[in-house]
């Protein structure tokens, strides 16, 4: 008969005999050695902690002692130091051979699947079944769960440090959790330290101040361990502050963890924040186009608000708003804002303009500026300045805008003066600057034009109606004819005419114009008018300075008793004393009008002497001469008595 083992193993190992039995009869063969080659302790899965040593064991059970080697299931050679031994010296008909592999300083590049083999020269090999080797230790990630790296952090806010690790044992390389014997998966055992760098001392130092807060650690469905430090508030000086944390984990021999430390590659702190904001214009002129420009550093594109006095730009002080619009270079990010200045701000002081930039749930910062948008002097009117001023303006441009303008007169010409009329609220130059926007004075000074005084015009009027005769009418007679009176006034003769009565004759500044000289006499009103003409040797351009030439100063200019006229007829030497009887006696018998320019100014001259002596005595022959005659003769007779009565007095 015979014995069949299928599927042989370690526990078919032992000696065999066969009995061979007739009734109570049996014989018992020796006895033989049953020896399989087989594993008898393969290698087990592991979890090891980045930078420390692996250990592979592997166990092969036979007749003789075998040769163990270690593999990876990739193929890939491997690093390790392998040690043997078996227990052949204790004469056992089964003998155990013993390796392991041992692997230093552990790297993310040594987990794998590892298996052992076992050769037994000229007689077969037996390999196991493999084990994965997972490495544990800190993750190297870009980001946190905050969706913001780990090594940014908002200026004021709270930067958030993140050292992240294995926080379960690994069973292969799809990182499903290992079980242990009860099925469950097993947590690491760690302790957490969290280190700053100083650059005074060159050396690190844990971290103990108020500025850091460690976070409870906590482990995700992932089987990843967060372990937050908590930063802040960040300040412009945190820029650049280095840390580090190192994690420790503890043995689990019962579950193949192999411990130990890591420490993480150390992260700066890069503090977000806004490093420029400015407008292109130096100075803001109302109507300028501006640009505003805010420039900040960020990890992502963050978003950009552009406000002014506490508002987003509006219509109501900007037009042709454009923007913001996003340039990145690195990690500097410039946002520009276009707009069109509409109004003036500096009438409320100017105006604060504020960029806000927001970086999601890391934060918000802003940056603000004050600006002044000023009043543009090519907007303003200039008041004032009509008629014929030569306005000019000049534009300051050390000042940005001031504006002042200049009032100006044409030349003068032979028929016109200008000049120009300054008054308290106005001058020949007048500056409106960029802070107010109107002209100081109010008004620009105006020009005037006077035109040239040619000629002058006096004239008299008498009222005759006492008299018994008529002047310059075609019954006059003698002295008193139209045309000697005429004569009279255009002769220049000391006792009678114009020539010792009107100023600008007496000083030869003008001359009498015969066409325009004359009188006339009006029947209806019987009213006598005498009228001078003169013509000015120079122009004059002031009413006040042709006056002063034309006035009579309440002088009588004298038609009759001329220098040429001495031999005269009795009659009219009577009439003569009639017209001094009659200007000495009433003194509202005649008017003097001098004509101004452009119209006429009356003046009444009240027609005295200021003899008194003289009035008493023509008073006298006054009331001698009303004396009723009944002839003619005995009147002309009165007459020539009375004449020589008054050459006596005289």
């Amino acid at each position: 008969t015979s014995l069949k083992i299928t599927a042989a193993n370690g526990d078919a190992i032992g000696a065999y005999t066969c009995k061979i039995k007739w009734g109570g009869i049996y014989i018992e063969s020796d006895a033989a050695s049953l020896a399989v080659l087989s594993i008898k302790t393969a290698p087990s899965i592991t979890n090891v902690v980045r930078g420390s040593d692996a250990i592979f064991s592997c166990q092969t059970s036979g007749d003789s002692a075998s040769v163990i080697s270690f593999h990876l299931l990739s193929g890939d050679a491997i690093n390790g130091t392998v040690l043997q031994s078996n227990d052949s010296a204790s004469g056992d008909y089964s003998v155990t051979t013993t390796a392991t592999l041992t692997l230093t300083n552990v790297t993310s590049n040594s987990s794998g699947y590892y298996y052992c083999t076992g050769v037994w020269e000229g007689r077969g090999n037996v390999s196991s079944d493999s084990a994965y080797l997972s490495i544990l230790g800190i993750r190297v990630v870009t980001t946190h769960t905050w969706g913001h790296r780990a090594e940014w952090g908002v200026l004021g806010s709270i930067a958030y440090q993140d050292c992240i690790s294995d926080g379960i044992l690994r069973n292969n390389s799809d990182g499903d959790a290992y079980l242990d014997s009860n099925g469950d998966q097993v947590y690491t055992t760690v302790v957490i330290d969290w280190e700053w760098y100083s650059f005074i001392t060159y050396s690190w130092h844990p971290v103990n101040s108020s500025k850091f807060t460690e976070g409870s650690s906590t482990i995700g469905t992932d089987g990843i361990r967060h372990s937050p430090l908590l930063i802040g508030p960040l300040e412009l000086s945190d820029e650049g502050l280095a840390l580090r944390c190192i994690i420790t984990y503890a043995d689990d021999a019962s579950n193949n963890l192999i411990g130990g430390s890591e420490t993480d590659d150390w992260k700066q702190i890069e503090v977000e924040h806004i490093y420029h904001l400015a407008v292109d214009v130096e100075t803001i002129i109302s109507g300028d186009s501006v640009e505003f420009i805010c420039i900040a550093n960020s990890a992502y594109e963050p978003d950009f608000t552009f406000y002014a006095d506490g508002l987003e730009f509006d219509e109501v002080h900007y037009s042709n708003i454009t923007g913001p619009n996003v340039s990145v270079n690195g990690s500097i990010y410039i946002a520009t804002y276009s707009a069109k200045t509409v109004e003036a701000t500096v009438i409320n002081g100017g105006q604060t303009i504020k960029c806000e930039v927001d970086y999601g749930i890391a934060g918000v910062t802003s940056e603000e500026i004050e600006i002044t948008t000023y009043y543009k002097c090519g907007n303003a009117n200039v008041l004032g300045g009509a008629g014929d001023t030569i306005i000019t303006y000049e534009i300051d441009s050390a000042t940005y805008g001031t504006v002042k303008a200049t009032a100006s007169c044409p030349t003068n010409t032979s028929t016109s003066s200008y000049s120009l009329s300054v008054s308290d609220s106005s001058a020949e130059e007048v500056t409106c600057t960029k802070e107010t926007g109107t002209y100081s004075p109010t008004y620009l000074a105006k020009c005037l034009e006077d035109v040239a005084i040619e000629t002058g015009y006096v004239e008299q009027v008498w009222d005759i109606t006492t008299l018994d005769f008529t002047v310059c009418d075609d019954a006059s007679t003698g002295e008193f004819t139209e045309e000697i009176v005429a004569s009279a006034l255009i002769t220049n003769d000391s006792l009678c005419g114009p020539f010792t009565k009107i100023p600008c004759l007496e000083d030869n500044e003008c001359y009498i114009d015969a066409n325009e000289t004359g009188c006339s006499y009006d029947s209806s009103t019987e009213k006598l008018t005498i009228y001078v003409t003169v013509n000015f040797n120079e122009s004059i351009y002031s009413v006040s300075d042709k006056s002063s030439k034309t006035d009579l100063n309440d002088t009588v200019i004298k038609f009759w008793d001329c220098t040429t006229n001495k031999r005269r007829r009795r009659g009219d030497v009577e009439k003569m004393l009639q017209l001094e009887r009659l200007i000495m006696g009433n003194s509202t018998v005649m008017q003097t009008e001098v004509e101004e320019q452009p119209q006429l100014n009356t003046i009444v001259m009240l027609a005295t002497l200021g003899l008194i002596i003289i009035i008493a005595i023509l008073a006298t022959i006054v009331i001698r001469s009303r004396r009723k005659k009944t002839k003619k003769t005995a009147q002309n007779d009165a007459s020539n008595d009375r004449s020589n009565k008054i050459q006596r007095d005289c």
